[in-house]
């Protein structure tokens, strides 16, 4: 339905407005000299895709194949 539709799109860019300053969290509160980072329950790769963006080596791991498959293709299109 139309209404699912629009309150997924609503759900999802307000993760997305979130998940700039979750990052900022993270990046404040690993070490300075840290070079790669383990992204537990990765999900579509929303977080990862962003700490990746920071020069980290970012692996990402989820017990859902479809969602790791959608994050490696987001990956492969950034």
């Amino acid at each position: 339905q139309f209404s699912d539709a629009v309150k997924y799109m609503e759900d999802y860019l307000w993760q997305e407005m979130l998940t700039e300053d979750q990052a900022v969290f993270v990046t404040n509160h690993i070490p300075k000299a840290a070079k790669s980072l383990l992204d537990v329950a990765c999900g579509y790769g929303r977080h990862s895709l962003l700490l990746s963006s920071t020069g980290l080596m970012v692996w990402g791991v989820d017990s859902s194949a479809s969602m790791l498959s959608v994050a490696v293709n987001r990956a492969k299109a950034a």
